[in-house]
């Protein structure tokens, strides 16, 4: 109700319905009810912690929530899409599944890393959850944008592909590109990442 009213709308009937509610209001033409489904995490508090993000994600950008909710080890969310009207932001939802790291705190550190960059463009994060050493990314980002993939050929010595991984990763960060994913794999590396509005 308090994020409806701070979005201006006008609210018709809100109704308490034993462990459910109802709500009733009015709302420019466009404006949808979306609503997302997490997947399940190992565990409640980790979906706790995810649900957190994703809702301080939407919030930052301007979405209204109507409904957060944990679901045992996964969450719902519930929001009105439409409000803001940015010509220049179309967007569409992306699913991201990374590759499998050597090492859990790669894969953490890969996904922490994507999150950051993936907020400081305005994107939203609907879900960025760990499983075991890959992980799952969910979110809206410019429609005009892609997901793209490069893997390096094989180095002679793991520095090498190290260092390469790194040149590539500031290559395409340098032309507004999103890394979703830096992933050595021995001496060889994978980079995924989300290409940059402006390219199209």
């Amino acid at each position: 109700m308090k994020e409806l009213a701070m979005a201006r709308l006008t609210v018709m009937e809100s109704r308490q319905n034993g462990a459910r509610y109802s709500l009733s209001f009015m709302a420019p033409r466009g404006v949808r009810v979306e609503k997302y489904v997490s997947g399940q995490y190992s565990y409640y508090s980790d979906a706790k912690a995810g649900l957190e993000q994703a809702v301080a994600s939407l919030k930052a950008n301007g979405k209204v929530l109507i409904e957060t909710r944990l679901n045992g080890a996964g969450f719902t969310l519930s929001y009105l899409d439409g409000l803001r009207q940015d010509s220049d932001w179309t967007t569409r939802r992306f699913s991201f599944q990374s590759g499998s790291f050597s090492y859990y705190s790669d894969a953490k550190a890969s996904l922490q890393e994507a999150v950051e960059q993936l907020r400081e463009v305005g994107c939203d994060i609907y879900e960025s959850r760990l499983n075991g050493s890959s992980y799952t990314l969910v979110f809206d980002g410019p429609a005009r944008s892609a997901v793209q993939n490069y893997a390096s050929g094989q180095y002679s010595f793991f520095s090498e592909a190290k260092n390469g991984m790194a040149q590539t990763v500031r290559s395409l960060e340098s032309r507004g590109n999103v890394i979703l994913e830096a992933r050595l794999n021995g001496s060889a590396f994978t980079v995924s990442y989300l290409t940059s509005y402006y390219q199209y």
